[in-house]
């Protein structure tokens, strides 16, 4: 899968949903859950590397910072509507943007570990992950 069936991806299943809620898990992991009728169609966004937000061009909180202050910051996410995505190529960093100018940017700072995903309700699962390598799947049952 390339950089632009990515993105082609997410924006498929993500354009004009807007951000219903997050969670922010120990260590830095943030999850996003985009809007959906019942709870069984939620779609979610999973940034398992650093991220920042930015508003109108300036930083206002990144995943090092105090997780209490970031909950905080990370209120501004709820209710905007994504307009845009964008993968850089070479280093398959992510940037989610939602009206307002509020934009979420993941960036990957190691090769080792999955950096961030899209998990549809259907058990499809798309992002990137170690070695920076792009993955298509589907989630398997235990």
């Amino acid at each position: 899968m390339t950089t632009i069936e990515i993105e082609s991806e997410i924006r498929t299943n993500l354009d004009a949903k807007r951000c219903a809620d997050f969670r922010l898990v120990e260590g830095w992991t943030l999850i996003l859950y985009f809007q959906a009728k019942r709870e069984s169609d939620r779609i979610t966004f999973w940034i398992e590397c650093a991220w920042r937000l930015v508003d109108n061009g300036r930083m206002v909180i990144g995943s090092l910072d105090d997780p209490q202050i970031a909950v905080t910051e990370l209120q501004r996410l709820r209710d905007h509507e994504l307009t845009g995505v964008e993968v850089t190529e070479g280093t398959r960093d992510i940037q989610l943007s939602f009206r307002d100018n509020l934009m979420l940017q993941a960036f990957c700072y190691s090769v080792q570990d999955e950096q961030w995903e899209l998990r549809l309700p259907d058990g499809h699962r798309i992002g990137i992950g170690p070695h920076l390598i792009p993955f298509d799947k589907w989630a398997t049952s235990t």
